[in-house]
C-alpha cells in the first residue's frame, strides 16, 4: 500500500471534496481519505497500490489544471507495509 501526504490550499481541498463525492469512481484503491487543518490544509491518502495511485493521478491532474489548483507542496509518497484496523 502506498501513503500520499500533501499540504494543500483550501482552494483545492473544497474542490476535491465535491469532486470525490460526484466522481467516485474515479477513486478505485483508495483506501483512506484523511483530512487534517492545522494552520494548513493537509490532506493524506492511503491507496492499494502505486499503480493505482499512478492511475487516479493521470485523471485529476488534467482537472485540477484546467481549474488552474496548484500543491502547496510537493506530495510525499511512502510504502506501508501493514494496516492495524481496531
Amino acid at each position: 500500500m502506498i501513503i500520499l501526504k500533501t499540504n494543500i490550499l483550501k482552494r483545492m481541498f473544497i474542490f476535491n471534496h465535491s469532486f470525490m463525492n460526484e466522481n467516485k469512481f474515479f477513486f478505485v484503491g483508495l483506501k483512506a481519505f484523511i483530512f487534517r487543518a492545522d494552520g494548513k490544509f493537509r490532506v493524506t491518502e492511503i491507496w492499494d497500490s502505486r499503480d493505482q495511485l499512478d492511475a487516479f493521478e493521470k485523471r485529476l491532474m488534467p482537472v485540477l489544471d484546467d481549474v488552474g489548483i496548484e500543491f502547496a507542496s510537493q506530495p510525499e509518497m511512502l510504502e506501508i507495509h501493514n494496516i492495524v484496523k481496531r
